[in-house]
């Protein structure tokens, strides 16, 4: 996502539910989310679900240095790592960026909840296909579909199965502290003894006190079980500047009198703008001679630079007076660098109430 060779990733989701057999197996006597091993879903653009960005990142948060230079499970050509990162980077990198996204009370989304979290999305593939699924095969189902950061509606009903027409829950619905039911009560088939008929959906808008708080519920009835839940309704903003090198000296050379020199020089980010998330933009490294004094034959010539995710390196080649070797004058070469930076961080959506 950092780096323009992700832009064009696409992520079919049944790769991406293919990483997912741990939380599955766990639900295999639920064959209507089979729908999303299936590849019902349409193909998908990385960077533009925000849904899926956090099971990204909640993934890179519960992953070890080492595994997350290797792990590809989520259908990427790349590791998880770089995804986040951005590029290369050291273990030192590494847990700075897990810093910075934990300084962001970023909330992780379990493995247990990643199908959940997908269906919520509310791609209309997904809730038409896993709706029919549902219908021809029976039991408990339960939906949260979000209507803004602040609000979302719970959807329960009871498919007839096995000439059972209806069905009551176990125990009554409840909601988090600082969370209410819009109407000011909650509907009586969510509560316990009140008959929950087959084909009568039971639907209530629930208002929440902010954008990250999540919705996790588990209802049983007499004859099946169901389960949501929420994300937090956030979203991946990027903030750009210039990097500014610390050092004074970083753009000024001079030759050894009489000699060849090729100094190179790297720019490295401060253990603060790590901390911060700061990421190199690869793509926007640019150097340049802006001032140089060469007599006597002296030259400077710019050579190769590289950039990555948080280095920037660049050099030259300077060529001292070696024809006259009776006269001591020197070359001095001034280079001027330029580099993007940008940080990805996770935000509250903006008509939420923070």
């Amino acid at each position: 996502m950092h780096n323009q060779k992700l832009v064009t990733i696409i992520v079919t989701v049944c790769a991406f539910i293919g990483c997912l057999a741990h939380s599955i197996a766990a639900q295999q006597d639920d064959r209507c989310r089979d729908v999303l091993r299936n590849g019902v879903f349409a193909t998908m653009k990385y960077e533009e679900k925000n849904y899926f960005q956090q099971v990204v990142w909640s993934r890179f948060l519960s992953s070890s240095y080492e595994s997350s230079k290797t792990d590809k499970s989520l259908g990427f050509t790349v590791p998880l790592g770089e995804i986040v990162m951005g590029g290369n980077y050291t273990e030192g990198q590494f847990k700075a960026k897990q810093r910075q996204i934990q300084n962001e009370n970023f909330q992780r989304i379990e493995a247990n909840n990643e199908i959940d979290t997908f269906h919520t999305f509310g791609d209309p593939t997904i809730v038409r296909e896993w709706g029919k699924c549902m219908s021809e095969r029976g039991g408990l189902s339960l939906t949260f579909v979000k209507n803004s950061p602040t609000e979302v509606t719970a959807v329960l009903q009871w498919h007839a199965v096995g000439g059972v027409t209806e069905t009551q829950l176990n125990q009554n619905i409840n909601l988090p502290n600082g969370a209410v039911f819009t109407n000011g009560s909650r509907p009586l088939c969510f509560e316990t003894g009140v008959p929950l008929r087959a084909s009568v959906p039971c639907v209530i808008t629930i208002t929440l006190p902010n954008a990250v708080q999540t919705l996790q519920w588990g209802i049983t009835t007499t004859n099946g079980a169901a389960r949501a839940y929420l994300p937090p309704r956030i979203e991946l903003r990027r903030e750009k500047k210039f990097y500014i090198p610390t050092d004074p000296d970083y753009q000024l050379y001079r030759e050894k009198k009489r000699e060849t020199v090729s100094p190179t020089i790297t720019l490295e980010m401060s253990e603060q703008e790590l901390n911060d998330g700061w990421i190199f933009d690869s793509t926007s490294a640019r150097v340049s001679l802006i001032d140089m004094r060469t007599l006597d034959n002296n030259s400077c010539n710019l050579t190769d630079f590289t950039a990555d995710a948080h280095t920037f390196t660049y050099g030259l080649r300077i060529i001292g007076n070696t024809r006259r070797p009776g006269r001591n004058s020197a070359a001095v070469c001034k280079v001027k660098p330029s580099i993007m930076m940008f940080r990805d961080f996770w935000v509250a959506q903006a008509s939420a109430t923070n």
